[in-house]
């Protein structure tokens, strides 16, 4: 019991500790600890006992005879040691949180006794530098989904502290051991010991500089979903597809767990304040769901500053002088696919317009860019060029009422 107890003095009080310690055993989070449990964290601990100590500590802390510790539990045995804990007379000889690597098993990681170091370490800077990436690339999500790609090594869709540091340091960021653990520990929100994309995201869209840049008000979140619309028909149609898709427990509207879930499954993050913000915005009747009719109010209702149609306008003139949109199609594609891989990406379908002296902002030329990458894989694909132009111009044999002079025009900057 003495051994449990002393990773006690690295926290304020016992009660702090007893709540670590729970979350760390309480592996399926039902808000107890069943026997299995209970020898898996101590194993985690590196205390091993024989068969019969493990049910005699069970019973110790198992007052109510349930089968289960609740927390309570865990803390009335354990706080007659807070004096020793705390005091230090214990000694050091053990700590949880000591004996825990961020790949352990343990679900729950508290940076106390790792991250004590007395030099202030400037987390924002380091943010700044990690930032300084995105403006190469169209949003804030694109990025975030670089990052994740970069930098985890094994795969799991999860970046762990040593992922971190490397991917880091191949981005040109050295850290010391005090900087890399307050990094990991401002990012990682749940102490799992892991980042995931959506910490990452909330974590650089948190600074006032990228809110500037990027956009997070709700506002922002209604124009990313309303882009994600203009490939469908109509944005009834786009709608009832939502509704449908992400209505896992076909009550036919989406609760706030649905709309987030929606909203990962269209590659637009937002931090957890800007979805319960969409969700207050959204929810009109206050039910706690959002209906279909909620939805298309929500997204009619608001008015982006980026007309597509003129942009597909840009996009299609010249179309009449080809015998197909397909041939014209794969003219554009060869102009914008710089690099010969056979997709084009955000940075290309730029610089390709910018050679064309197509008039389009940065603005105009992100939303473009989210309509033409339909699958959302960061590039576009030339049948995905062919099936944008298609649906705007609604043939497929060229011949538009376009001007000639506008048509000419168009044609000496693709030639």
């Amino acid at each position: 019991m003495r051994k449990i107890a002393s990773g006690a003095e690295d926290y304020s009080s016992m009660r702090d500790y007893v709540n670590t310690l729970f979350r760390n055993f309480d592996v399926n989070y039902d808000g107890l600890i069943s026997f299995e449990e209970l020898v898996d964290g101590l194993r985690t601990l590196h205390i091993n006992l024989t068969a019969q100590e493990q049910k005699a500590l069970m019973k110790r802390f198992d007052f109510n005879r349930d089968g289960e510790i609740s927390e309570d539990e865990v803390y009335r045995v354990l706080a007659p040691y807070e004096t020793r804990s705390l005091g230090g007379t214990v000694g050091r000889s053990f700590s949880p949180v000591k004996s825990m690597s961020l790949g352990s098993s343990m679900k729950t990681i508290d940076y106390k006794q790792s991250y004590n170091s007395t030099a202030p370490v400037n987390v924002s800077s380091i943010l700044e530098k990690i930032k300084k990436g995105a403006s190469k690339y169209p949003s804030l999500d694109t990025f975030v989904a670089a990052i994740m790609n970069r930098y985890d090594m094994d795969g799991d869709g999860l970046i762990n502290q040593t992922e971190l540091a490397r991917g880091l340091e191949n981005d040109g960021i050295r850290l010391t051991k005090a900087d890399l653990l307050a990094v990991m520990n401002h990012i990682d929100v749940d102490r799992d010991g892991n980042v995931s994309q959506d910490e990452i995201y909330n974590a650089l869209s948190a600074d006032r500089g990228m809110q500037t840049s990027i956009g997070s008000s709700v506002d922002s979140l209604l124009k990313r979903i309303k882009l994600s619309a203009d490939r469908f028909k109509s944005l009834e149609d786009f709608c009832r597809f939502v509704i449908n898709k992400f209505d896992s427990d076909r009550s036919g509207s989406l609760s706030f767990n649905e709309l987030t879930a929606g909203l990962q499954e269209l590659s637009i993050h937002a931090t957890v304040t800007e979805k319960m913000d969409l969700m207050r915005v959204l929810d009109t009747d206050g039910d706690g769901e959002v209906g279909f009719m909620e939805l298309y109010n929500g997204l009619s209702g608001f008015s982006g500053n980026v007309n597509l149609d003129n942009i597909m306008a840009k996009i299609t003139l010249g179309v009449d002088q080809y015998r197909s949109v397909e041939e014209y199609v794969n003219t554009l594609f060869r102009r914008f696919d710089i690099n010969r891989d056979g997709a084009v990406s955000y940075q290309e379908l730029r610089d390709g317009l910018r050679s064309m002296k197509v008039a389009i902002n940065d603005n105009e030329t992100k939303a473009l860019f989210s309509r033409l990458d339909a699958d959302h894989d960061g590039s576009v694909t030339n049948s995905e060029l062919y099936d944008a132009i298609v649906a705007y111009s609604g043939n497929t044999s060229g011949g538009t009422s376009i001007p000639s002079n506008q048509i000419n025009n168009i044609l000496m900057r693709i030639a």
